[in-house]
């Protein structure tokens, strides 16, 4: 099934020949898919109606003794020309520890994400509210095995004809067998258009804490997203902890696609629902 996604992506997507050979513009494809992958911010755009766009990836990090392995998945379902579903998972979560070696099921989330300000082009600013399931074991010391609750500020805007900057505030109520506890978050992303196929970003982040009682948690990520054709791209990265509650460093990769009617096809057919 995930390969027939793949290749029913693949062939409904047109072809960039066309824009690499006009090497002076560096504008993506107008068609071509924006991804909420591979930084932690979340960029304000919506996927266009009817369209289902998946995004999978993989992650490694070290902090100290301690290796660990996620695989993140996110399923985003548009709804409405403002308004996307969400569904996603940790994945398979591994950590590699010298008394142990631990794996399982990481936590499910689902939310929704609102266009509020801007075009659907251009998004000025949208609201994702979402839910945590916690259903990664406390005992195996992959979470908290508690549910969280999180409302998420996006935004973004052009800063040149390369250039575009996404910033996210978020709080949220982080459960733990105490009961809960108040959650910051605050991201802050420049994107820059290298090429008709590349986009390159560097980032940081920063949590409040992610434990009652813990500390600050940030850190700064810088990638490549590589679009093989206009529905389906490809990226990699890595990042280096600021603080000292942060994994030391980490590396990541993934995939995303997208099936189903373009925004332009989807203003012109109603949905099914």
């Amino acid at each position: 099934m995930f390969v027939t996604l793949v290749v029913l992506a693949l062939a409904a997507s047109p072809d960039l020949s066309d824009v690499q050979d006009q090497p002076a513009s560096s504008a993506p494809a107008p068609d071509q898919i924006d991804a909420d992958r591979p930084h932690v911010g979340t960029g304000a755009y919506v996927v266009a109606p009817g369209q289902v766009q998946v995004e999978l990836g993989g992650q490694w990090q070290h902090a100290g003794e301690v290796r660990s392995f996620a695989s993140p998945v996110l399923v985003r379902i548009g709804l409405a020309d403002r308004v996307e579903a969400r569904v996603a998972s940790d994945g398979l979560l591994t950590r590699d520890a010298p008394a142990a070696y631990e794996r399982g099921i990481g936590n499910t989330q689902l939310g929704v994400k609102i266009r509020l300000l801007g075009g659907a082009d251009e998004p000025y600013l949208s609201v994702m509210p979402a839910v945590s399931l916690g259903l990664a074991s406390r005992d195996k010391g992959l979470g908290s095995g508690e549910s969280d609750a999180t409302v998420t500020l996006l935004a973004g805007h052009a800063l040149g004809r390369r250039l575009h900057g996404e910033v996210n505030y978020g709080i949220g109520g982080i459960g733990d067998p105490a009961g809960r506890f108040a959650q910051h978050l605050l991201t802050g992303a420049v994107v820059h258009q290298s090429t008709p196929r590349l986009q390159s970003y560097v980032e940081a982040a920063w949590w409040s804490r992610q434990a009652r009682g813990g500390r600050a948690v940030s850190f700064i990520d810088y990638g490549v997203i590589f679009a093989l054709v206009p529905r389906v791209l490809v990226d990699a990265g890595a990042f280096t902890g600021v603080t000292k509650a942060t994994p030391d460093y980490g590396l990541f990769t993934g995939l995303s696609f997208a099936v189903g009617p373009d925004r332009a096809r989807s203003a012109i057919r109603p949905l099914p629902f």
